[in-house]
């Protein structure tokens, strides 16, 4: 997984939960990385309503 498929390339928050499951699931602690990917669903429904929101958007 990438910051690109999971969120704007440049979103830092989707690269540090990614970051973090990786580094989770090498050191074998599979529940830590499932709560990353969870938080990352979470978070990114925070990016469509920044980009598709007219009120930010300045529209």
């Amino acid at each position: 997984m990438t910051a690109t498929e999971n969120g704007p390339a440049g979103c830092a928050t989707c690269a540090e939960l990614l970051r973090a499951a990786a580094a989770a699931e090498r050191a074998g602690d599979f529940s830590k990385a499932v709560d990353c990917r969870v938080l990352l669903r979470r978070h990114q429904p925070q990016h469509n309503r920044t980009h598709n929101d007219p009120r930010r958007n300045g529209r």
